[in-house]
């Protein structure tokens, strides 16, 4: 999503540039309120950041611009990726770009809202490098899907609602965007917007802000900015975010700007009419006749979709934090009780209803008090509760919705319709099922609550008595394998069996433990579209196949590849076939992870150790110094998923990973 070009990188951290996948790319964070320069500063070496950044490890660069380089962590206290943003040294050497600098970190760090990209911490480190430190997003921008495809009137109308969302509760608290544009707004993994690079920010609250951007010249994106920008006579406020958002909206229908005289969406692409008029007059050229305010121009789309048959989706926006954090706690203490008696009066006697004693977390607290407000009609049976909770809270939430049902599938016919209708949303987020299974032991079968017998079952792939296993494991590579101009990291798996398998549909997932409780924080599947053309996704007996790891979904040509990340100090990992039976359960983490070594199957076969010479796709060495082998299988009670990106097929899941549901209409 940033508007400048990829550079070299320094050799001791390559990495992608491919900024829609790799992340949110907050390269641009800054640049233009901060001057735009640009610079022939080398960016230090991510390993040679990583001393002076305590409580941060597993540096990756990213790519550099005007401002600095920019570069993700993993936080390690909250086990959570960020981006840190590094300025070179003639900027800090400047005592007015420095000022500037602190006062408009300050300033974007007061946003904390679901819809935008947070800006964590700022400081200077022992070395004399001055950071920002970021909210690190994975998604895709906004223009490189307009660029790649045609976007629904429904689907333009809700992303633009939620920049509404975003920019309504920065405006309320007096700091105006002043470039907004599809580049500019990123659709997350869930597909949640977030709107990036605040970094033209101004608080309308200061004084002596305008003064010093106008010093510097025009602002914002020709084609987008409102026509008040360019006049000498006046100050624009707020409503300029509105009329860029209105040109963006007009190019998310028809592909175009809204350029001199232009026709109306309704005749180039058919959409209501009502839809020309909120942009119609999101777009007038007198900030007086626009709408007064982002939430008045989110009113009118919510009831334009409603019109449509396609209600808004709600999502919770924070407008006074201390007041909410202290509702929520009260609140949440009353609904605590009041989902332990919806439990016990809903599920405790029905015979084949599974009972959990999960407590909701304040997260899930929040969602579940309107649970109405999260539901994603798909047709008049079918519909998508989009509330991310564990499998145990679902129940509990459906409680409250009446006429809907945990969904149950019973049968093809019902398994492609559903699929059908989630691809016609573009909804392909996994989705729990209402099966589970006491324990993931390879035996103990998943049954509905109901208690219907389970007499269609649309598993992701066959049952494998000698599945493919790990047998090595590389999480910091520097130089031992190169992939286009990566050098990522690794793991090598192996067909063990007599038969051939298709490796489509295994996947890992990650878990930390604290305070002796196991938390479930990512996972991801080996999709037939990570197979690199000329590549068969099917192992013969004895083959061994390397998957490089990393934290964006660019397509490698010569390597399959899973998004994970890999060197999580306190993680571990789990490797699982397509039906999610653990084949593997790496229970103990490794620390501080040597550089080109890795943890290697010794070549007897049953002992693991570390080795000091990786061989990716080729018989492993002799290992040294002894590392716990894994087990498989584990106690962990298992819900069950619906994988839109494999066809609608069904994968069991730990019940503490937080997934939407499938809803279903009672039966009369």
């Amino acid at each position: 999503m940033s508007d400048y070009a990829p550079t070299p990188q320094p050799k001791k951290t390559p990495g992608s540039s491919d900024h829609r996948l790799a992340g949110l790319n907050p390269i641009g964070l800054m640049d233009g309120v901060l001057g735009g320069r640009s610079t022939d500063w080398e960016p230090p070496s991510a390993e040679s950041l990583e001393p002076y950044f305590p409580g941060y490890t597993s540096f990756r660069y990213i790519d550099r611009g005007g401002m600095g380089a920019v570069y993700s962590a993993l936080q390690t206290s909250l086990q959570r990726r960020v981006a840190i943003k590094i300025l070179p040294p003639e900027l800090v050497d400047d005592e007015g770009f420095m000022q500037r600098f602190q006062q408009e970190a300050q300033l974007l760090a007061r946003l904390q809202h679901p819809h935008i990209v947070t800006v964590y911490d700022f400081g200077i480190t022992l070395a004399g490098h001055h950071f920002i430190v970021m909210e690190f997003v994975e998604g895709v921008s906004l223009l490189d899907i307009i660029r790649r495809d045609s976007l629904g009137a429904s689907r333009a109308l809700n992303i633009t609602a939620q920049v509404c969302e975003a920019l309504g509760y920065a405006h309320e608290r007096g700091i105006i965007h002043r470039d907004i544009k599809p580049s500019n707004i990123l659709i997350d993994q869930r597909g949640f917007v977030r709107v990036a690079d605040f970094g033209l920010a101004k608080s309308s609250l200061a004084q002596n802000t305008t003064t010093s951007a106008r010093t510097r010249g025009f602002l914002g994106t020709v084609g987008y900015t409102a026509p008040e920008h360019r006049r000498k006579d006046t100050v624009p406020d707020h409503r300029s975010d509105i009329f860029s958002l209105g040109v963006t909206l007009y190019e998310m229908l028809t592909g175009q700007l809204p350029a001199g005289v232009f026709d109306p969406p309704s005749k180039t692409c058919g959409t209501p009419s009502h839809v020309d008029r909120i942009i119609r007059r999101a777009l007038m050229q007198n900030p007086a006749d626009r709408f007064q305010t982002a939430l008045e121009m989110r009113a009118a789309l919510a009831s334009s979709l409603m019109r449509m048959g396609t209600p808004l989706v709600q999502r919770a926006i924070i407008s006074k934090p201390i007041t909410s954090m202290v509702t929520c706690v009260i609140v949440g203490m009353g609904l605590i009780y009041l989902l332990d008696a919806l439990n016990n009066k809903f599920l405790v006697n029905r015979p084949h209803a599974h009972v959990s004693t999960a407590q909701p977390s304040v997260g899930e607290m929040t969602a579940l008090q309107k649970p109405e407000e999260s539901i994603i009609p798909l047709s008049s049976e079918w519909a998508v509760l989009h509330i991310k909770t564990r499998w145990p809270l679902v129940p509990l939430a459906v409680a409250k919705l009446p006429g809907w049902t945990f969904a149950e599938i019973h049968s093809e016919s019902e398994q492609a319709e559903v699929m059908r209708l989630l691809a016609e949303k573009e909804f392909n987020s996994p989705l729990w099922l209402a099966a589970h299974a006491q324990q993931d032991d390879g035996h103990t079968p998943f049954t509905w609550v109901s208690g219907r017998p389970m007499d269609y079952q649309a598993w992701v792939g066959p049952h494998v008595a000698q599945p493919l296993l790990i047998t090595e494991i590389q999480a910091k590579n520097s130089a031992t394998l190169v992939a286009g101009e990566e050098s990522p990291d690794w793991i090598e798996v192996m067909n063990t069996s007599a038969a051939p398998i298709d490796i489509v549909g295994y996947h890992m997932r990650q878990m930390v433990v604290q305070d002796s409780t196991r938390r479930f924080y990512s996972q991801d599947w080996l999709l037939p579209s990570r197979v690199p053309e000329g590549m068969s996704s099917i192992l013969q007996p004895g083959e061994r196949r390397v998957l490089i790891c990393r934290n964006h979904a660019t397509p490698s040509s010569s390597h399959m590849f899973i998004t994970f990340n890999l060197e999580g100090t306190s993680a571990r990992l789990q490797w699982c076939d397509p039906r999610g039976h653990i084949c593997q359960n790496f229970e103990t983490p490794w620390r501080a992870f040597p550089t080109d070594a890795s943890i290697a199957l010794a070549p007897d076969g049953k002992t693991w150790g570390w080795s000091e010479k990786p061989t990716p796709g080729a018989a492993n060495s002799a290992v040294k110094t002894a590392f716990t082998a894994p087990v498989a299988g584990s106690k962990d009670e298992q819900g069950l998923a619906f994988l839109p990106d494999l066809g609608g097929r069904w994968c069991g899941s730990p019940q503490q990973f937080t997934k939407a549901a499938l809803l279903r209409r009672k039966a009369p």
